[in-house]
């Protein structure tokens, strides 16, 4: 059997979902391309022929919402490859997505308005709220399977910042005791001579992980 006609293949775009905890929320990077037009999407563009899908993410996180991602985030890995518009804003593309966590919500200046939205009060008619679902629910994978719950704090914080990490990522409350004793025997963080103080309360005592490359634990963290 003959084909007449030349085999086109899809159109390929990569996004990448950029994570922080902002007064125990999760909260996502999203960017406005036009503020005539009030549609909020992830960071990400097409990826030409020349190009890596890391490279356009890079690049699209850096113009459009002043984040570079070597320097800002604490790890970056990607994740799933949606297809005729589900996780993705066009149809008929295949969208490569990317994982990405930060402890602080600071940007630069970016060609696009940029801000973080709480994950559960995200802007209406968003295409890829299946995608930020989705690297959500990884996330809470990862962070209870590894030490990358660092790359969503500060270098010090106190045991309180952590478990809010915890809670904020996989959405519910955590008993505080038991958090503590399974979290601090798998020997992921070490406790430091010095302590946060913040109004009347009584001064909290200060952690920082051990190792700041993302590792994978033995078990669970908790």
């Amino acid at each position: 059997m003959l084909f007449k006609h030349k085999y086109q293949p899809p159109a390929v775009t990569a996004q990448i979902v950029v994570f922080c905890v902002q007064a125990g929320q999760l909260h996502v990077l999203l960017c406005q391309p036009s503020s005539e037009v009030p549609v909020w999407r992830l960071p990400g563009g097409d990826v030409s022929n020349t190009e890596t899908t890391y490279q356009v993410v890079e690049q699209a996180a850096r113009t459009q919402a002043g984040l570079v991602l070597d320097d800002d985030l604490g790890f970056t890995q990607q994740l799933y490859t949606y297809e005729s518009g589900v996780g993705t804003p066009q149809d008929g593309s295949l969208c490569v997505t990317y994982l990405g966590c930060m402890g602080a919500a600071t940007l630069r200046s970016g060609e696009q308005l940029a801000r973080f939205w709480p994950v559960d009060d995200l802007p209406g008619q968003l295409a890829q709220a299946t995608a930020i679902a989705d690297a959500q629910y990884q996330l809470g994978r990862k962070i209870t399977r590894s030490n990358a719950a660092c790359s969503l704090l500060p270098a010090k914080f106190t045991l309180s910042q952590l478990q809010s990490v915890y809670e904020a990522v996989l959405g519910e409350q955590i008993d505080k005791r038991n958090f503590r004793k399974k979290f601090l025997a798998r020997g992921l963080v070490r406790q430091l001579d010095e302590y946060w103080r913040e109004g009347a309360h009584r001064p909290a005592q200060l952690y920082e992980f051990i190792n700041h490359d993302i590792c994978d634990t033995a078990g669970l963290v908790i």
